[in-house]
């Protein structure tokens, strides 16, 4: 039947590509998906609510690696979705109440700029915490915390500097103190 081609077409089209899917799959990561991840709202290490979200889980020896370079936090759950310039990688690490989003390629400052906009400008719940704000030659690190009076969140949206394929953007989640 010539309507499903002509469905698949326009879901296609509708579809946003580029810096638009990048900014909405970094900003669904750092803004919902870790802290479903944290509530217990969404099980990362599988199941139909994470695939609704677009994101799989990495194979095991992703996790494996990961948790080799970050001693102290146990193994973090490993999640990504894209590829090439647009792959978007979470990591969760649920006993240290740790989540990481990691993104990088040609449209990674404008995906940067947007989530930055959304904390900033958004009825959010975060606030710019400039006295732990870092910028330097290297890497610029802006710090925000929860509004909440007591919430010990914090988060931190890290650009490098140097231009090198191997360095990612980056937006780390502090589920402090629970």
């Amino acid at each position: 039947m010539i309507l499903t081609p002509i469905l698949t077409l326009a879901a296609f089209v509708a579809a946003p590509s580029g810096a638009a899917a990048l900014e909405r799959d970094v900003s669904q990561a750092a803004l919902e998906l870790c802290f479903r991840a944290e509530s217990g709202d969404l099980n990362l290490a599988g199941g139909s609510a994470l695939g609704a979200t677009g994101f799989a889980r990495a194979p095991a020896a992703v996790e494996d690696s990961a948790a080799a370079a970050t001693p102290g936090r146990g193994r973090p759950i490993v999640v990504r979705k894209g590829m090439g310039d647009d792959l978007v990688v979470l990591l969760f690490w649920p006993q240290a109440h740790v989540c990481n989003v990691t993104f990088g390629g040609s449209q990674s400052d404008k995906a940067m700029d947007a989530l930055r906009t959304q904390v900033e400008n958004s009825d959010s719940s975060f606030q710019r915490d400039s006295a732990r704000t870092k910028d330097n030659a290297s890497v610029k690190i802006e710090t925000f915390t929860s509004k909440q009076e007591g919430s010990p969140l914090t988060m931190m949206l890290v650009t490098p500097k140097i231009a090198q394929p191997s360095i990612r953007h980056s937006v780390l989640v502090l589920f402090q103190g629970k």
